[in-house]
């Protein structure tokens, strides 16, 4: 398996300014048709976003924005492709390596309290590049129904009548081969 992400766009972090950074992700056929294979989707049709850097003086840089997709996959009962609509908004904070926005990682061992109305810590960059592709891929992922359903598609009323009976395994049958062959002696 390759390293190398299916969809990638780098964006160097000395170019975002304070007042904000627009940056417009679309992608190719390409990039559309290697990311469905590694999904296990039939079709990604269309896969764009647009996201806004801001930095502030103490090193955070808040990515807001919001990703648009069309893919097509297989339902689960019928399997016929089914469309799905994406459009889903994207909010992370980094934090640049060395900043003082960079919360230094907890001691192993300490106890960790999470406050569930604050803000998630920010992510800490190691590098001077934020790359939006995997970004933009994760937040697809997450958005992608898992069980997706074509209009009417339904399961059995009574699924157990569809399974075989104790009599209709294959150990049942070599069981009745054994009863019926003659006995050599």
């Amino acid at each position: 398996m390759s390293d190398v992400p299916a969809l990638s766009r780098p964006v160097d972090i000395s170019r975002i300014a304070a007042a904000g950074t627009v940056e417009k992700i679309e992608a190719t056929e390409r990039e559309r048709a290697a990311l469905a294979a590694s999904l296990g989707v039939v079709a990604i049709d269309k896969l764009a976003a647009e996201v806004t850097l801001v930095r502030d003086q103490r090193g955070l840089i808040r990515l807001d924005g919001r990703l648009t997709a069309e893919i097509v996959q297989n339902c689960v009962v019928s399997l016929v492709p089914v469309a799905q609509a994406i459009d889903e908004p994207i909010s992370l904070r980094f934090a640049e390596e060395g900043s003082s926005a960079a919360k230094a990682p907890p001691k192993p061992a300490t106890e960790i309290r999470v406050d569930p109305g604050e803000e998630d810590p920010a992510e800490v960059l190691t590098g001077t590049a934020i790359d939006l592709g995997p970004i933009v891929v994760e937040h697809l992922v997450l958005a992608i129904d898992p069980y997706p359903r074509a209009p009417g598609a339904t399961l059995p009323d009574n699924p157990a009548e569809d399974q075989p009976g104790p009599g209709d395994s294959p150990f049942a049958v070599l069981a009745g081969l054994t009863r019926t062959r003659p006995k050599n002696r």
